[in-house]
């Protein structure tokens, strides 16, 4: 079973909630023990809304640094109603579509290994004087 909450604080006072959920033991009963519990520790998942800033001109980078692709767009099509939300906070941000990027060249690294990676859309900063405001 999930439950899937928001969850605003103080990033200390978070923390501190976070590590006192994970504290938390289930007994469970199961075949390979008869007549005993286990207990099965409460698994407490991160899920993250990122906003990151950079120079317009950086954002080929930073697409090729995070991987993002067709395969990290928003179309989940095995969970519509996942893909349905994703529209829209999109809408709601006022987001544009991820543009292409030159794919070809060599990536920059950046370890993204068991990071699962939606990439909602990009937003552009507000030019003062003709400089961007990130």
């Amino acid at each position: 079973m999930h439950l899937i909450l928001i969850a605003r604080a103080e990033k200390n006072r978070l923390e501190k909630w976070k590590n006192d959920l994970a504290a938390i033991h289930f007994p469970v009963k199961t075949k390979i023990v008869k007549g005993k519990n286990i207990f099965q520790q409460l698994c407490v998942k991160k899920i993250e809304l990122l906003d990151l800033s950079f120079p317009k001109k950086e954002l080929d980078g930073m697409l090729k640094r995070l991987q993002i692709d067709d395969k990290y767009s928003v179309d989940w099509k095995d969970a519509p109603i996942i893909n349905t939300i994703i529209q829209t906070i999109r809408k709601a941000l006022k987001l544009k579509k991820i543009p292409e990027y030159n794919s070809k060249e060599p990536r920059i690294f950046l370890d993204n290994n068991y990071i699962d990676r939606t990439a909602l859309g990009i937003k552009e900063d507000i030019e003062v004087k003709g400089e961007e405001q990130i």
